[in-house]
């Protein structure tokens, strides 16, 4: 389900600035979905582009495993 910045604070016991500052920039990332709600914003997580952003990087590692890759 979706959260607001406040409930993230409180589970992450960082400052309020820090956690909307990150949610800014994941939500502009596309990381995380943004929908005002009269006085709260609500936030997501776009599962969609996370499960895409972990088989990049899947991708990626497998690539950088392989003899040679570094050299």
């Amino acid at each position: 389900g979706a959260c607001c910045c406040g409930e993230v604070v409180e589970e992450l016991d960082l400052a309020q600035s820090t956690v909307s500052q990150h949610l800014k920039v994941l939500v502009e990332a596309g990381l995380v979905l943004y929908a005002p709600e009269s006085r709260r914003s609500r936030y997501t997580v776009n599962r969609a582009e996370v499960n895409g952003l972990a088989g990049h990087l899947t991708d990626y590692l497998a690539a950088c495993a392989k003899p040679g890759c570094c050299d």
